[in-house]
């Protein structure tokens, strides 16, 4: 019999201490009152509450010198349908917690019509149905209309900032085709949202604007609205491929795709038609630069020639040893280099190299020398006065020479003609 005892005894004092260790409340209080159907290991309770209960305040029974509690406490605020709430119960040596939830339903009791009672649009009444769109058609003349939108439940609410329209209001129509939201917001902040499609009935549009405006071989920003355009490009590009998209589909460009550049202003225009005969023009002023040379002008101090860039070879008259080169070159990148230029003479080639990175071109400057062709005349002229002094200084004899040469002449003459008698 004391054995029974003991063992009862003992096992009383290990429930005892099990009991000791566990982490629980001893309450949860609602607005002051007990929370009914509080069990100390029960830890989620659901509980409803009518439509009117805005909200409730909450307290937890508990040994403050044992435990530590946080979550949902004092006055809380109820939405309508669900809400969680929860408080978490922990021992002081953070060791043992457990967490007790409450879910708590508080009734909506407000209404959820967010539908339209009736809705007209240009003076027509639209036949609403289950669906949330709906197409009308009006005269293509039409450039704005009346909407009258009436929503079904007296708490349900039109929405602003969706778009034009919101109850009776002036619609703008831009195109063939405009669309409207109408969105209504039921009391219980459930939204429902009409989709309004109002269609031109034989619509041309009016656009004639280009959606794109592309040059393969020169970037500028294009835009729609500008119809006017002054772009410039190198003088290596003597053609370019354009390519035009219209903003509407039903458009037509008229237009050259590939335009032959000439060196100076040329002048290119797209006309865009639109489906109603409208008509744009797009005027591109293209301006083919001149051709860029790396040199600019070449000058020599005291002569006289007319330099071209795209010429090589050039023949100087002149009787200095050196000639005194003015160079302009047309980038800082470009170098000069003067060569043979030094104690000239008749036929000397001086040459000028000009550079800019692998490209090298070369300037051919030929020497002719006036005092060499003043020289040969001078000779030609000695010449010719050294045979005038030598008729001068033998005139007499010369004279004397053909006299008696004539004389001579004439009586071999006499003897050579035959006698009268011997003809006889």
């Amino acid at each position: 019999m004391k054995k029974i005892l003991l063992f009862v005894f003992l096992f009383f004092l290990t429930f005892l201490n099990t009991k000791a260790d566990e982490v629980y409340l001893k309450n949860i209080l609602i607005d002051g009152v007990s929370l009914k159907d509080f069990e100390t290991l029960k830890t989620t309770y659901d509980l409803k509450y009518e439509s009117t209960k805005e909200s409730l305040n909450l307290a937890y029974d508990y040994d403050k010198n044992l435990y530590k509690g946080k979550g949902n406490t004092g006055e809380v605020k109820l939405n309508y349908g669900l809400n969680k709430l929860s408080f978490t119960l922990t021992s002081m040596d953070n060791e043992k917690t457990i967490t007790y939830n409450l879910n708590i339903t508080r009734e909506d009791g407000r209404s959820n019509d967010n539908s339209l009672r009736s809705l007209t649009v240009a003076s027509k009444k639209v036949n609403l149905t289950d669906s949330l769109e709906y197409e009308v058609l009006v005269d293509n003349s039409l450039k704005s209309v009346e909407l009258t939108a009436v929503k079904n439940h007296e708490k349900a609410e039109f929405l602003n900032g969706y778009g034009e329209r919101v109850g009776s209001n002036k619609i703008t129509l831009s195109g063939e085709i405009t669309k409207i939201e109408v969105k209504v917001k039921a009391e219980n902040e459930s939204i429902k949202t009409y989709v309004i499609t109002i269609r031109k009935e034989n619509y041309k549009s009016p656009d004639n604007t280009l959606k794109s405006l592309k040059i393969n071989e020169i970037n500028f920003k294009f835009s729609p609205n500008i119809t006017e355009y002054n772009l410039n490009c190198d003088n290596s590009v003597d053609k370019i491929n354009i390519n035009a998209l219209t903003n509407y589909e039903k458009a037509t460009i008229d237009y050259d795709r590939v335009v032959n550049l000439n060196v100076g202003l040329n002048e290119v225009n797209l006309l865009v038609t639109a489906e109603d005969g409208t008509t744009k023009t797009y005027k591109l002023n293209i301006t083919r630069l001149e051709k860029e040379y790396l040199v600019k002008d070449i000058e020599i101090t005291g002569v006289e020639f007319d330099f071209n860039p795209e010429v090589f070879d050039y023949e100087i008259e002149t009787n200095l040893d050196t000639l005194d080169f003015k160079i302009t070159l047309n980038k800082e990148t470009v170098t000069s280099n003067i060569l043979n230029n030094e104690s000239l003479s008749n036929n000397s080639l001086v040459q000028i190299e000009i550079k800019e990175g692998e490209e090298v071109l070369i300037y051919n400057f030929k020497v002719i020398k006036e005092e060499i062709e003043s020289d040969v005349t001078n000779q030609n002229n000695e010449d010719k006065n050294q045979e005038n002094n030598f008729f001068k200084e033998y005139e007499m004899y010369i004279g004397i020479g053909v006299f008696f040469f004539g004389i001579f002449s004439m009586m071999v003459a006499l003897l050579m003609m035959p006698k009268k008698s011997q003809i006889m």
